[in-house]
């Protein structure tokens, strides 16, 4: 999906895979979209470089490393992602 298009309240799904646990699926809110996905999902360290959607099931970015264990996680937008696969390609 066109993540430059996701505004503040916007539904946020968070699919992951934690170890011991399996699949987990939770819903939160995007907070903001300056530069990164600032969303209302916690992620721990388990959870890092799992997809984040939108509410119509389309990838909007990948959780970031950087934004482990608060109540607030930061997502690299997924064209900024576009971007980084078009210099590799």
């Amino acid at each position: 999906a066109d993540s430059t298009k996701i505004a503040s309240e916007d539904a946020a799904l968070l699919l992951s895979s934690t170890t011991g646990v399996g699949l987990s699926l939770r819903k939160g809110i995007v907070i903001a979209n300056d530069g990164y996905i600032e969303n209302s999902i916690p992620v721990t360290k388990d959870e890092q470089a799992s997809p984040l959607f939108n509410a119509s099931g389309e990838v909007i970015g990948i959780t970031s490393p950087k934004a482990t264990n608060t109540s607030i996680s930061l997502t690299i937008p997924s064209e900024a992602l576009k971007e980084i696969q078009d210099i590799l390609n």
